[in-house]
């Protein structure tokens, strides 16, 4: 790999790093595994009109990211973080489901071919 590339994939880590420990502390106690909708609210991670989340604004200026450059590419969005469910609501309609924890039960062991 180049070193540029390397550059990116160490910014893009510690990024990630940052964002996923700073989405720890805000959902810590406000995590509800069997009241999913309890907190959501509160979870929801949101852009609109050139404003950008406070979390993602700490995670940029933390790696040394400018703020002018976070706002150029802030699309109007709502991230939706609930347990078993993630989605994104864009531009005031469109809704994606990131991530849906999976409803179907566990296999049963004797379905599972064995190989020996």
């Amino acid at each position: 790999l180049s070193p540029v590339c390397l550059g990116s994939l160490r910014r893009a880590a510690s990024i990630n790093a940052e964002y996923m420990g700073e989405l720890f502390e805000r959902y810590k106690e406000h995590w509800y595994e069997t009241e999913p909708w309890r907190g959501s609210g509160y979870r929801s991670i949101s852009n609109d009109r050139g404003s950008i989340d406070p979390i993602l604004a700490r995670c940029g200026v933390k790696v040394g990211l400018h703020m002018e450059k976070l706002l150029a590419h802030t699309a109007t969005m709502i991230l939706f973080v609930n347990p078993g469910n993630v989605k994104v609501k864009e531009n005031g309609g469109t809704v994606t489901i990131l991530y849906e924890k999976s409803k179907s039960k566990k296999r049963d062991s004797s379905s599972v071919k064995k190989f020996s």
